[in-house]
């Protein structure tokens, strides 16, 4: 869903300008379908995504930007996946030098949006091209950064910048200290369903950790939810689990306020070794002890260093003795936090100074 508190935080003077275009959310209601099969058939002729028709109007518009406003350059961000296209287009038509900002891998095709031979040939090609022409680029891991450098020789290391998501810290400054009364509160922010975000052996374990006797506990879950996992959820007694559909951005920290410990998902898929979820520094930032069902790798090693409690997303059991383990910490009141030092790194203070400096040594 579009969020339009975000608006909000942008300056009044920012001009900002909407092209509209058709894409398979303007005929399909239900969330759920779109994401997990409404995409599926429009995935054989449309590339590189779904919003390919949105460079109808947009490309027009790029053209009545650069002439009223005259920019140095422009930062090309991506997903959606058509912005690249029309970066790439605006810079050949108007000679503007950009900078590529890649929150996913493309080529890698992580959600498998290319099922045939054309689309992943024509994304290889144009995604060589888009890096040769680029002044710089930013990714938001380091292993996004290395499979770059492996595929394209031509690319130096210096001009590729690691600039990971943040967290706002006046959207975290009333959050408060942990209230250790009972129930111990877990809380999920996010949408569940797809292939990163399958939670059925957590919930399993839980329910397993329930039934032996551990009563005093709830799991709430925040967000849209595929109805699979809504079925999956049904078992568990309505005293253990609350679910809560999706909310605006702004009243998230009404809910970490009341909750003691934050859970951040992520399971076994294509590519999830290049990946870090950006909601892992939201948690960073809410001053809360962080439970992290995440595959072994680079990700888990990260969440070990600010003192999250790690297991195996499809390891049962692996699961179970991480619950007794942290309420053993609730029960003495001894959850751990994240180490200030790292968490104050990934403040949006700290990361937009970078990014600015970045931009200004590679557009200038």
């Amino acid at each position: 869903k579009r969020d339009e508190s975000f608006l909000r935080e942008l300056p009044e003077d920012l001009v900002i300008f909407r092209p509209k275009a058709l894409e398979p959310s303007t005929f399909f209601k239900n969330t759920e379908f779109l994401e997990e099969k409404g995409k599926r058939p429009f995935r054989y002729f449309l590339w590189p995504d779904s919003r390919i028709l949105w460079l109808i109007n947009a490309l027009p518009q790029i053209g009545k930007i650069i002439k009223n406003f005259k920019p140095h350059g422009m930062v090309v961000q991506a997903p959606p996946f058509s912005s690249l296209l029309l970066g790439l287009l605006a810079s050949k038509l108007y000679k503007i030098p950009y900078i590529l900002d890649m929150w996913d891998p493309w080529s890698d095709d992580l959600y498998g949006m290319y099922p045939t031979f054309w689309q992943k040939n024509l994304t290889d090609k144009t995604e060589e091209a888009l890096m040769k022409e680029a002044r710089g680029i930013i990714v938001v891991t380091y292993p996004m950064k290395y499979r770059l450098l492996h595929k394209y020789p031509f690319l130096e290391s210096h001009k590729i910048e690691v600039i990971t998501f943040g967290y706002e810290e006046d959207e975290m400054k009333d959050i408060g200290e942990i209230d250790y009364n009972p129930p111990l509160k877990i809380l999920y922010l996010g949408s569940l369903f797809g292939i990163h975000k399958d939670p059925q052996v957590f919930l399993e374990a839980f329910h397993e950790f329930i039934k032996k006797g551990n009563r005093n506990v709830k799991l709430i879950l925040v967000g849209t939810k595929s109805k699979r996992i809504l079925e999956l959820a049904s078992g568990i007694p309505k005293e253990n689990i609350e679910l809560i559909p999706y909310i605006p951005h702004g009243e998230i920290p009404k809910f970490i306020r009341s909750s003691h410990l934050l859970w951040l998902l992520t399971t076994p898929g294509p590519g999830y070794d290049l990946i870090m979820p950006s909601k892992l520094f939201e948690y960073l930032g809410a001053r809360r002890p962080i439970l992290a069902t995440v595959p072994p790798g680079w990700v888990q090693d990260f969440l070990k260093r600010i003192n999250a409690f790690v297991c195996d997303p499809v390891n049962k059991s692996e699961i179970l003795d991480t619950l007794y383990r942290i309420w053993n910490s609730f029960e003495n009141k001894k959850l751990p936090l994240p180490p200030q030092e790292i968490r104050a790194f990934y403040s949006y203070e700290n990361l937009s100074e970078r990014y600015a400096a970045f931009l200004k040594e590679h557009l200038s």
